[in-house]
């Protein structure tokens, strides 16, 4: 779910970062603009058999999990941490729904096309025996709605 690789310009210069996307038009654009900075692939991060490499600190997937479902992300998020060196870390972001949660930010998250948006406890059982951190902030965007980070760390 990588996009266009419009995080490429704020990660630092140093950082190698492969992307993949299911979608050609975004990888063509992330290739146009960024290509020189990452390698995009145009693949399914769910799909185990897709080479994505190995030996990554960090794999992420920003707004991804919630346009999924549970059998696919599951098999995203093992995938991921599969591909990570000991220690890396596996981080997810995407809207939530939870108690208390404001008009507005309830509106905007119902509002997203995703069809699988998930409470924290529901993201929990995704991640299945990894246990991750979980922590919902509502202060990661100028437009404050509730997002689930979950990071869950390789053995």
């Amino acid at each position: 779910g990588c996009g266009t690789g419009a995080i490429i310009p704020f990660l630092p210069t140093d950082t190698h970062v492969t992307g993949v996307d299911i979608d050609a038009a975004y990888v063509a654009t992330a290739r146009k603009s960024h290509g020189k900075r990452a390698r995009f692939i145009l693949g399914d991060a769910c799909d185990p058999s897709v080479d994505l490499g190995d030996n990554y600190d960090v794999a992420y997937a920003f707004g991804v999990l919630h346009h999924i479902p549970d059998m696919l992300a599951s098999s995203l998020i093992s995938g991921a941490i599969k591909r990570l060196r000991p220690g890396g870390r596996f981080v997810s972001i995407d809207p939530t729904l939870v108690l208390g949660q404001g008009a507005v930010s309830r509106y905007i998250v119902k509002s997203d096309r995703g069809q699988h948006v998930r409470s924290p406890e529901q993201i929990r059982a995704v991640f299945g025996a990894t246990d991750p951190t979980l922590t919902v902030r509502t202060d990661l965007l100028r437009i404050p709605f509730a997002q689930v980070v979950a990071v869950a760390i390789k053995g």
